[in-house]
């Protein structure tokens, strides 16, 4: 696949790119499938008689989930690429036997677990703690200062409701400058204050800032029913 090709994908939809090689030559770029079409593909695949029908089956896989145009429209299609790509799409799909599930599961957790306290995917979980209305999906199709600049909004109201006492100092820990040694690491940072602000929705025990305005607008009506009965008695006069 040629770099123009690739970058016209990548241009087009926000989903992972994958790229399997074949020989020196060739290249094919792809997509995953949802899960909902891998397992409807896989079922499919299941109930196949004969090696024709498979065929028939791996080709229809291989064109919906392939990003190259000539791949899609091309008649001669090296014989057993659609094949491998297929099968490769539904393996990292979890489509294959219950081992081989249990085994790429395996490898997603470590990854996914080793990238977990990434100054970036950090700054996405306070956004989605704090704010409902964002998903991960959502947050990944924003630009980086976007992120940066609602995670910014994140923390200060966590610090305007007594989640948090102050601002991260997340550049410094990550740095590992001398003058923030002392200083929690971003992780540690995100277990002491995690408590507080993952119940950000339910708060436990009384708020100061919500008593506060509570009481105030308890004062208002209580003054605005002084101010109702004096003027009804004026007008019984």
């Amino acid at each position: 696949m040629s770099l123009p090709q690739a970058l016209k994908a990548v241009r087009h939809k926000e989903k992972d790119l994958y790229v399997v090689a074949f020989g020196d030559e060739i290249e094919v770029t792809f997509r995953l499938p949802s899960v909902r079409k891998a397992r409807q593909y896989a079922m499919m695949l299941q109930i196949a008689e004969d090696i024709v029908l498979r065929s028939i089956v791996y080709e229809e896989i291989f064109r919906s989930i392939t990003t190259d145009s000539f791949f899609k429209e091309s008649n001669d299609i090296p014989a057993g690429i659609p094949e491998s790509v297929s099968n490769l799409a539904l393996y990292l799909s979890g489509m294959t036997s219950n081992e081989a599930a249990l085994d790429l599961t395996d490898a997603l957790l470590i990854k996914e677990r080793n990238e977990k306290n990434l100054l970036l995917n950090f700054m996405q979980r306070t956004i989605c703690g704090v704010f409902s209305g964002y998903t991960f999906e959502a947050l990944d199709k924003l630009t980086y200062p976007e992120i940066v600049k609602i995670f910014v909004h994140a923390e200060q109201v966590l610090i305007e409701v007594g989640k948090i006492q102050q601002e991260w100092d997340i550049i410094g820990s990550m740095r590992g400058d001398e003058k923030q040694s002392k200083q929690n690491s971003i992780n540690s940072q995100i277990m002491e204050d995690i408590h507080s602000y993952r119940d950000f929705d339910k708060p436990q025990g009384p708020n100061p800032m919500i008593e506060k305005l509570r009481k105030e607008a308890m004062e208002r009506t209580m003054a605005e029913e002084e101010k109702y009965k004096e003027m009804r008695g004026r007008s019984q006069r």
